[in-house]
């Protein structure tokens, strides 16, 4: 944990589990921390002159709305789907136009160097041609972050969320809420110079509304110990090991494989910032647990590579790589190897039109077939947006996404498109 993201969450550090790109909506994985809540000094406009006493109401046009303890946003779009079922490969998918509406909040409150947070955010999908695939996301988020004297910083994080499974997620076709709840602790105490300790624990669990998938509900706790380096403000060094204990809730009396299942991780990363416009992460690991079809413990190679190329504050590009051993997916299993490519690019047309594309890869590995589950399965996704501001506080929105999974059976495609209008006064 460098000197810059000190206070923040982590990021990576051997919790790689699922699909996270731009490409995809961002799959909640509960062990993780929150993002922290925005900075408003940086957001104050040409409002912030005192106001003049002879106007009664002057609070209105000098109040700045990102200095507010509670502060809400609103997102309204519209669109297609045509494949609102996650249908099986080989079935005609259903198509429907598409309206999702979401409202979010954020609350919080500052005691001293203490700083705390709170998060809600419910959203409601409704499809034109069947009501039976409407559904309600909620996620919630707590969060505190701690400072102990002049060394020791960190952040307790807890969540829950109950969200339909994302492509990446997906265990198996057809309809899956999937239900997170985590408890996280993560922090660094300075040692000596540069040198600092890093610390983490938590629990989650794991939940699916789908009978196939509920094979893979679990239980896991965790304990992580590290120490980092921080040269400078250009370099940082980690080295760290993680062990997770998973207990799956449905017997497994009728195959090999264990009702507890440990993992162990072991990962050492660098990250330099070579210049403002250049940056780039490597992190190379090993990881062991109980491998799929006769559960006998394995050892896998894991690796993760990140660069970042920002040559002007127009343009930005992200190439990113990794191969972990994470949570089961869609195979029964205790762990499966996930691999993931992705490419981003990002630019600034103007002052209030900017575009992003994407394109993105995961490959997860197969197992013994299961009823219900994908097994192993390649996922592409294809994605463009492009974002009008319309104020400081609304903007319009464009966008498209194309993902195809294939399976030993088949393939299955799925394309949305929509447009919204997001109010965020903040």
């Amino acid at each position: 944990m460098n000197r810059a993201d000190r206070g923040r969450p982590a990021q990576g550090g051997g919790r790689i589990a699922t699909f996270a790109f731009v490409v995809f909506s961002p799959a909640l994985a509960v062990a993780s921390t929150l993002q922290p809540p925005p900075d408003p000094s940086a957001a104050r406009g040409p409002f912030a002159a005192a106001p003049s006493p002879a106007y009664p109401l002057a609070w209105l046009p000098v109040f700045n709305w990102s200095d507010s303890p509670v502060l809400l946003d609103l997102h309204q779009s519209g669109g297609f789907n045509d494949n609102i079922l996650n249908s099986a490969p080989g079935r005609t998918p259903k198509a429907s136009a598409v309206s999702r509406t979401e409202v979010g909040a954020l609350g919080r409150l500052s005691l001293g160097p203490q700083r705390f947070f709170a998060q809600a955010r419910i959203a409601a999908t409704d499809f034109l041609d069947d009501k039976s695939a409407s559904r309600h996301d909620r996620q919630f988020d707590l969060g505190w972050d701690w400072r102990a004297g002049r060394n020791c910083a960190g952040r307790l994080a807890a969540a829950a969320s109950d969200k339909q499974a994302e492509a990446e997620q997906a265990s198996g076709p057809g309809l899956d809420t999937l239900r997170l709840r985590g408890v996280d602790q993560e922090g660094r105490c300075a040692l000596y110079g540069a040198l600092g300790a890093l610390f983490a624990a938590g629990g989650a669990s794991r939940r699916h509304t789908a009978l196939a998938a509920r094979a893979l509900d679990a239980d896991a706790v965790y304990g992580k110990l590290g120490l980092d380096y921080d040269v400078s403000t250009r370099d940082h060094a980690e080295i760290f090991a993680r062990a997770a204990r998973t207990r799956f809730l449905e017997g497994r009396e009728a195959s090999a494989l264990p009702r507890d299942a440990d993992k162990t991780d072991l990962e050492a990363a660098y990250r330099r910032v070579f210049s403002s416009a250049l940056q780039a992460r490597a992190a190379l690991g090993a990881s062991q647990a109980p491998g799929p079809g006769d559960g006998r413990p394995r050892q896998v190679g894991t690796y993760g590579a990140e660069l970042v190329f920002a040559p002007s504050d127009l343009w930005r590009a992200v190439l990113a790589a990794s191969r972990a051993l994470g949570p089961p997916v869609s195979i029964r299993a205790a762990a499966q190897i996930a691999e993931t490519q992705s490419l981003t690019l990002s630019w600034r047309a103007s002052a209030k039109l900017a575009f992003t594309a994407s394109v993105a890869r995961l490959r997860l590995e197969g197992g013994p077939p299961a009823a219900g589950l994908y097994g192993g399965s390649t996922l592409t996704a294809v994605a463009g947006k492009a974002v009008y501001q319309l104020t400081p506080f609304t903007s319009l929105s464009a966008s498209v996404q194309r993902v195809e999974r294939r399976l030993a059976g088949g393939r299955v495609p799925t394309t949305v498109a929509m447009i919204g209008v997001d109010f965020k006064p903040y």
